[in-house]
């Protein structure tokens, strides 16, 4: 039997509340439903922090992307998370320069925005909010470098049959989806 991962507690409790808030079945676009009866307030939080995974009934986390295809029936290389709606590619980017451009952009617009609500007297929660960002943006960077270079080594290892047996631990096959 294969080893079952662990979870971060934050992050198993997150799953477990998207879990809690679908309905079973799936809308005609196959996106998941929400449940009735939440206010609008905690739907906006749940889909602002989608994990972009769910549990199945066995408690399980199993994917909750789907890919998205052109009009003839060709994918496009990008999924979109049936909870949430966000969509992004399905592979991440092998260029670390690709991320540095896309943290450097955000720190400039976080000093601007900083500098501004300071200018108009803002509260002390929006200059912890600036700090923490500036904080955890370099952080990303490093986090997304490690993430892309266990996609290629889980990509390489889906060659072997048990990985391609069980979707190189991703919940899908990435390989039958693009031809990279």
């Amino acid at each position: 039997m294969a080893k079952r991962k662990k979870y971060d507690r934050e992050t198993w409790d997150l799953m477990e509340s998207v879990t809690m808030m679908i309905r079973p079945g799936k809308d005609d676009n196959g996106n998941y439903r929400l449940k009735k009866g939440f206010k609008k307030k905690d739907v906006k939080r749940i889909r602002r922090q989608c994990p972009h995974w769910v549990l199945d009934k066995k408690g399980r986390p199993v994917t909750a992307v789907k890919l998205l295809r052109d009009r003839n029936g060709n994918p496009t290389g990008e999924v979109q998370c049936r909870v949430c709606l966000a969509i992004f590619p399905l592979i991440p980017s092998s260029d670390p320069d690709e991320y540095v451009e896309a943290v450097e952009k955000t720190e400039e617009l976080v000093n601007q925005i900083e500098y501004w609500d300071v200018y108009a007297g803002g509260s002390k929660e929006n200059m912890k909010m600036f700090l923490a960002l500036r904080q955890y943006l370099p952080r990303f960077v490093k986090v997304a470098g490690r993430v892309a270079k266990a996609y290629k080594n889980k990509d390489k290892m889906s060659a072997t049959t048990e990985a391609a047996k069980h979707g190189a631990g991703f919940g899908f096959h990435t390989n039958q989806w693009i031809d990279t």
